[in-house]
């Protein structure tokens, strides 16, 4: 990770997110990748899973990941506003990389 031609990493989410825009949208996720391999994405609010998703990406390409909500999400944000936990796990990493939401 980070050698000679080799971009940084990252994962990217919006802080403050539209209850109706991500019940139609899922919640989107932007990241770049250190290897070629699989990104996946969890969203979990008071320790229940509301949405997932993943996506093959290609190493140091910027791609979006789009997390569909589960049923549980549906419901949750029908009566928002509330926090989530956007997990993501990049390829090649042995750990998740955390980012926290707000859905109002």
């Amino acid at each position: 990770m980070g050698g000679a031609g080799h971009l940084p990493p990252f994962v990217h989410v919006k802080k403050r997110q539209r209850a109706r825009t991500v019940r139609r949208r899922g919640i989107r996720v932007r990241v770049r990748a250190p290897h070629a391999g699989r990104v996946r994405v969890r969203v979990k609010s008071h320790g229940r899973l509301i949405a997932r998703g993943s996506k093959r990406v290609r190493a140091d390409r910027a791609a979006t990941v789009v997390a569909r909500l589960t049923k549980r999400g549906r419901r949750m944000t029908r009566h928002p506003p509330f926090t989530a936990r956007v997990r993501a796990r990049l390829p090649g990493e042995k750990r998740d990389r955390v980012r926290k939401i707000r859905v109002r």
